[in-house]
């Protein structure tokens, strides 16, 4: 059986953090939230299909929401972990969220940051263009390439680039076209604590956080100067957000 890998950090004592970055990036994504999140909790990074150190998966299932699920669960079973909090970066966070819908038992609190997959409210633009099978296609052509990022500190741009550009092809159509994670129906049927880290400065991802706000008052949504890698661009105010969210106690 093939594994999603896994690199852990922090805090052996603490609560334990499962984080799972989006497309076409690796556990560099949390390059500057290491420290910080790490002196209280113990730190999962997990890396989807064909990104990072994680292998293809032995089929294409592998890529579904329900594949993705059970791969999640293998993790907390081989590290020895009852229940965690989660952490979702873009692509990352419709995963987690469909974690937590299929195990709520296993999930204390969930933060995802901006997904419009995830929260896909048929915005124009919402959904990237991904190409049809091609030996010569260049995922730099792609919008959510690193390569276009303008607010990652240059070290960790690097690291992001060369991940990215590493990702087989078979891993870019499959996992963007095999999973679907969006859930605008299925919010009010998470039990877990969300939070929402909003980073303000994509534009185009302020008429879904309004959207959730106004049809979805239980979810926390908070807002940070930062774009669509909030957690890298306003590093130190997500982990002072994501700290307190995940010391509340009610409703856990």
């Amino acid at each position: 059986m093939r594994e999603l890998r896994v690199e852990e950090a922090g805090s052996r004592d603490g609560e334990p953090i499962v984080l799972l970055h989006g497309f076409l990036s690796c556990n560099a994504q949390w390059q500057l939230n290491r420290r910080r999140l790490g002196g209280h909790h113990r730190l999962l990074m997990t890396e989807l299909w064909g990104h990072g150190g994680s292998p293809l998966p032995a089929s294409n299932a592998g890529y579904s929401p329900d594949g993705y699920a059970a791969a999640l669960e293998a993790i907390f079973d081989s590290c020895g972990i009852e229940r965690a909090h989660l952490i979702g970066q873009s692509f990352g966070a419709g995963v987690m969220l469909h974690f937590a819908l299929a195990h709520p038992s296993r999930v204390r609190r969930v933060v995802v940051t901006n997904s419009r997959s995830a929260f896909d409210v048929t915005l124009p633009g919402s959904r990237a263009v991904l190409p049809a099978r091609d030996a010569e296609f260049d995922a730099r052509s792609l919008p959510f390439h690193p390569i276009h990022a303008r607010r990652f500190p240059p070290a960790v741009k690097a690291n992001l680039v060369a991940s990215a550009d590493s990702v087989p092809l078979e891993a870019v159509l499959m996992g963007g076209h095999a999973a679907r994670f969006s859930f605008r129906d299925r919010l009010a049927d998470l039990r877990a604590p969300l939070m929402v880290a909003n980073g303000i400065h994509e534009k185009g991802f302020q008429r879904v956080a309004c959207w959730i706000r106004e049809e979805h008052a239980h979810v926390h949504v908070v807002d940070l100067p930062g774009g669509h890698s909030v957690n890298l661009e306003a590093a130190e105010a997500f982990d002072t957000e994501v700290l307190r969210f995940f010391s509340e106690k009610s409703g856990v």
